[in-house]
């Protein structure tokens, strides 16, 4: 069984002091996160990141979101509010679109008529 998941985690109520140590726990749950942290400056200070990535062996999304959040627990050194979106990215659903030759034309001369 695959266990590719886009995960998301926004962060609110944390020690502004601790948001470095927080960021790099985080980042030790999930590699990913890294390069997409995002902290608002604003009253709130909500912190927020997303990547892809896949679990560890047996390990569900519901036992992902609880590592994650005792080490961002940890870090704060007090409680703090998180939430852990997972998203199961395999059979996930999509479009797909296909053109050949003939749509070229129509493509090209609808793009005529609107300019």
């Amino acid at each position: 069984m695959s266990t590719l998941y886009e995960m998301a985690v926004t962060i609110t109520g944390q020690a502004r002091h601790r948001e470095e140590q927080i960021i790099s726990s985080a980042n030790a749950e999930w590699s990913s996160f890294a390069s997409s942290w995002c902290v608002e400056n604003t009253k709130s200070r909500l912190m927020s990141a997303s990547g892809e990535g896949c679990l560890h062996l047996g390990e569900s999304d519901i036992d992902f979101s609880e590592r994650l959040v005792k080490a961002i627990f940890a870090a704060n050194g007090v409680p703090c509010n998180v939430k852990v979106r997972a998203t199961y990215l395999e059979d996930a659903p999509f479009e797909e679109y296909e053109y050949d030759e003939k749509d070229f034309k129509e493509i090209f001369e609808k793009g005529k008529k609107n300019e």
